[in-house]
């Protein structure tokens, strides 16, 4: 038997087995690394909004935050937990509001109401758990003025941002990366060698 042949054969057969393993693993990656949870990568907005407003003694603290789900895949489930302190830091109060999941490259918009003790200057901690594990950790104040003419007022602020999950196991996102470059280079070489064996028998 010609042994260019053989060399040639083993080597079809090499690329063939490759292929077989690689293309439905590959498969099973992308069907993995796109369910819930799993490729998101959610953070909060770098700057939350606020109003305050006083109706029969009672103050109210709405905020309003921004988050984003850069990811390929949906969230997992959102919830996300607001703390607003007075000034004094005797007027802990906190809410909560289940944002449930974002899709991938969405943005969602939360609002949380808080009442709290009529003050200048409020302190927000803001934390944001999917499946409930917390991911991130943001703080920030604002100051919010008590005269009488300005008893409804608003604006923004900037929280500080830590991520709470910085040994989170993460898939990346499907893309062209070094699994499909195998692929590809696989599925050439085996066209190659095909019209290889065509031109080779044709010349017979």
């Amino acid at each position: 038997m010609d042994i260019n042949r053989l060399m040639n054969d083993k080597i079809m057969r090499i690329i063939l087995i490759i292929t077989i393993i690689i293309i439905p693993t590959y498969i099973v990656f992308v069907y993995v690394s796109l369910s819930p949870g799993v490729n998101s990568s959610v953070h909060v907005d770098n700057e939350m909004f606020y109003s305050k407003k006083v109706v029969n003694n009672v103050t109210t603290i709405t905020i309003t935050t921004y988050i984003t789900n850069e990811g390929v895949g949906d969230s997992g489930d959102l919830r996300l937990k607001i703390f607003v302190e007075d000034r004094d830091g005797i007027s802990q109060v906190e809410g909560e509001k289940n944002i449930g999941t974002i899709e991938g490259r969405k943005t969602e918009e939360v609002q949380i109401d808080v009442v709290v003790v009529e003050s200048e200057r409020y302190d927000v901690k803001a934390k944001l758990f999917e499946d409930d594990k917390e991911i991130v950790d943001s703080s920030g104040g604002f100051t919010a003025p008590t005269n009488s003419e300005l008893k409804d007022s608003g604006g923004s602020f900037e929280p500080y941002t830590e991520e709470s999950d910085s040994d989170k196991e993460e898939f990346s996102a499907p893309g062209f990366g070094s699994v499909e470059l195998i692929v590809a280079v696989a599925l050439l070489l085996i066209v190659l060698n095909t019209r290889k064996h065509i031109r080779a028998h044709c010349k017979k």
